[in-house]
């Protein structure tokens, strides 16, 4: 392992270049924390310097960051006050161990926020070296108008500590209130996805592995599968040509590659091994080289509720079965959801071609409302598109299948919009940064 000695989330010759060219994003502005870029390795550059590379702790504190201030900024009610549930809360499902690198350690930079009520310290002491510093609350220390719930808070023109990384550079007035209405979602999933692409650019530089890295690797996975959903552009559907470096795609590719590495390596037991399993399988669904892959796994972790769901999506989809196959997908929870989600087009075009076969005869009428059931669509309407779409006859509130004027549909054109609903409705008031933390959300029986 490469050794790595930045103390902070950014190196301070970034931060004092981005600084002195006015590249300070407006989220790092508005947090009070800069967050390294991710950069494209120049053709024949040296490794990065030790003082360049964050180590694993850091790297951890850097996506905890991400995750529980940054995400939360795109939220209705970012950042205002601590309700049961708020992403602020336990940092997925880890405890404050002593020595946990996830939990709340003593000198921690984000302070003490995993799982912690109102402690005494919980993030609001401005300490030399406090990345983060008083954020929270209204302290002696509160700098300008620091009211309770007010983000920015102490942030704007607090002194200089001795080795304070981020000290008084933030120059924007805290007005009361500050901070309370939500950031574009786009805006903060762009800021986000390079930042975490900066922190795997960092692991893989360190060769880390263990539980750090798959932390890393979980809580990417979970931000790259749900973040286009909540964008509200939905990923296209897999076609058989290579993903562009760089793209959404080719992040998740790369980041389960790395993740079921790690889970083969060594003896540790990952709690969360079985979910993303079973998102690598439903993300290749259809995929032989993925199948393998999961028949090969331990029994215990085959047994798991997730690994037969999407073993058994995968057994009905060889089988022709597209009824039960899309039956099984309506009742995903939602992060597996968003995985499958590029699937279903093909599944509906498949079953609608099925269909359009077995049932073709001028004299036959088939229920709409039946149809957008086994469709898993909400409304006849919806069906009905889907059926013109793909040259069948539709009249009334029925549809007459013909095998001669069957059509494929341009794979070009978005789902309807109502598709991305039926995924979106599955995230039941949950907020973004608790479903990336690792919230369990439960099946939809539907």
């Amino acid at each position: 392992m490469r050794a790595a000695r930045c103390p902070g989330m950014c190196p301070e010759r970034e931060r004092c270049e981005r600084q002195g060219q006015a590249r300070l994003h407006r989220l790092e502005v508005a947090t009070g924390a800069a967050v390294k870029e991710w950069r494209r390795p120049a053709a024949g550059s040296e490794a990065a310097a030790p003082d360049q590379l964050r180590p694993p702790d850091v790297l951890l504190r850097t996506v905890r960051h991400l995750v529980a201030r940054v995400v939360p900024r795109a939220e209705p009610r970012a950042g205002v006050g601590a309700e049961p549930g708020d992403e602020v809360g336990a940092w997925a499902g880890v405890g404050a161990e002593p020595g946990d690198e996830v939990g709340a350690a003593p000198g921690d930079e984000v302070g003490a926020w995993a799982g912690v009520g109102a402690e005494p310290r919980a993030g609001v002491g401005a300490e030399p070296g406090d990345e983060v510093g008083a954020w929270t609350g209204a302290e002696p220390r509160a700098g300008v108008g620091a009211e309770p719930g007010d983000e920015v808070g102490t942030w704007a023109g607090v002194r200089d500590e001795p080795g304070d990384e981020v000290g008084a550079w933030v120059k924007a007035a805290a007005e009361p209130g500050a901070g309370v209405l939500p950031e574009p979602w786009p805006l903060v999933h762009d800021f986000v996805m390079d930042r975490l692409r900066s922190v795997r650019q960092d692991m893989v530089s360190q060769r880390l592995g263990g539980r750090p890295a798959a932390t890393i690797l979980e809580h990417s996975l979970r931000f790259l599968l749900c973040g286009q959903l909540w964008l509200g552009r939905p990923p296209p559907s897999p076609r058989p040509r290579h993903s562009q470096p760089g793209s959404v795609e080719a992040q998740v590719r790369e980041c389960f590659s790395r993740l079921l590495a790690a889970y083969s390596q060594g003896r540790d037991v990952y709690e969360n091994q079985a979910e993303f399993q079973a998102l690598a399988l439903l993300y290749d669904l259809d995929s032989d080289q993925a199948l393998h892959h999961a028949l090969q796994l331990p029994s215990h972790i085959k047994d798991s509720p997730e690994m037969r769901t999407a073993l058994g999506i995968n057994r009905a989809l060889t089988e022709g079965n597209y009824v039960r196959c899309l039956r099984a997908v309506r009742s995903l929870p939602f992060v597996e959801s968003c995985a499958v989600y590029r699937h279903i087009a093909s599944l509906q075009h498949r079953l609608l071609r099925a269909f359009s076969h077995g049932y073709s005869c001028c004299n036959c009428r088939y229920p709409l409302q039946a149809l957008a059931e086994i469709l898993a669509v909400d409304t006849g309407d919806t069906a009905a598109d889907l059926c013109r779409r793909h040259g069948q006859q539709v009249n009334g509130d029925s549809v007459c299948f013909q095998k001669s004027s069957y059509v494929e549909p341009d794979p070009d054109i978005q789902p309807a919009p109502e598709l991305l609903e039926l995924v979106t409705i599955k995230q039941r008031g949950r907020t973004r940064s608790s479903i990336i933390q690792g919230c369990k959300m439960p099946s939809i029986n539907r």
